[in-house]
């Protein structure tokens, strides 16, 4: 997954994501992308209950 529009240019440093996936290597990176809006979720959820009945 990018979060870019374009592939980016990075140095190899040794053992780094990048220079493992270069070899062949699958890797695994724990990461947290919430764009949720929490703040208007009760409002959706009265439209929504609104809209269902």
């Amino acid at each position: 997954y990018w979060l870019a529009a374009a592939n980016l240019d990075f140095e190899d440093e040794k053992d780094s994501d990048i220079a493992l996936l270069k070899k062949g290597y699958v890797t695994i990176t724990p990461i947290m992308l919430d764009l949720s809006a929490y703040d208007k979720m009760k409002k959706v959820k009265k439209w929504l209950k609104a809209n269902n009945e």
